[in-house]
């Protein structure tokens, strides 16, 4: 909670900077995943920065996932939000986009700001209840997704493939049970490889 009343929930493995000062709340996000409940204060903008691009909320509630160095998420829970591109990024015109409940856009450092899409708010903020929501998800792209959250990490073997894809909701507390019930969804096998989980093909 931060001294304006402002609430600020973060993801594993992620961090922030806050300069609350006389006319502004600035927040960076330094890595990871954040969810912003913004208390109302018109005369001091509340604005998070990621990259190259800076959200200001407008009394609001949403989500910022830092993907990379260069790409970030912004998913609008409730309110308005403003995407800007800061001046002198790497596109050739700086971009703005407002932002509604249930819009999410894509900020990336070299292609600038996405056009605005439809959020699956549930599978944005499911982390927030200790929950991953897949919706048809690849072996590859669920991996990228459990990896945040595990301190072993999985490896994927060589020539591992799984035609499968993966819709469900997965515990984030019950790791164990969620990476065997995922490598069976995917027709894989799980086992331990010293500080590390190896996923590969199942025996015939």
């Amino acid at each position: 909670t931060l001294q304006d009343g402002s609430i600020v929930e973060l993801n594993t493995d992620s961090s922030i900077a806050v300069s609350m000062g006389e006319s502004s709340r600035d927040i960076e996000l330094l890595k990871g995943e954040a969810f912003f409940t913004v208390a109302s204060d018109k005369s001091k903008p509340f604005v998070v920065s990621v990259g190259e691009a800076r959200v200001q909320a407008l009394g609001t509630a949403f989500n910022i996932y830092r993907q990379s160095e260069q790409q970030a998420m912004v998913s609008v829970v409730e309110g308005v939000v403003r995407v800007s591109e800061v001046s002198g990024s790497a596109t050739a015109a700086p971009e703005s986009k407002m932002l509604l409940a249930n819009d999410v856009v894509l900020v990336d450092e070299s292609s600038g700001l996405s056009e605005l899409q439809a959020s699956n708010i549930e599978r944005a903020t499911a982390w927030r209840s200790g929950q991953i929501l897949f919706d048809k998800a690849s072996v590859h792209e669920a991996i990228v997704i459990l990896n945040r959250y595990l301190e072993h990490k999985i490896v994927v073997a060589s020539n591992t493939s799984s035609e499968h894809r993966v819709s469900g909701i997965f515990s984030i507390r019950e790791q164990h049970e969620t990476l065997n019930a995922v490598a069976q969804a995917f027709d894989l096998a799980l086992t331990p490889a010293g500080d590390s989980w190896l996923l590969s093909q199942s025996n015939p």
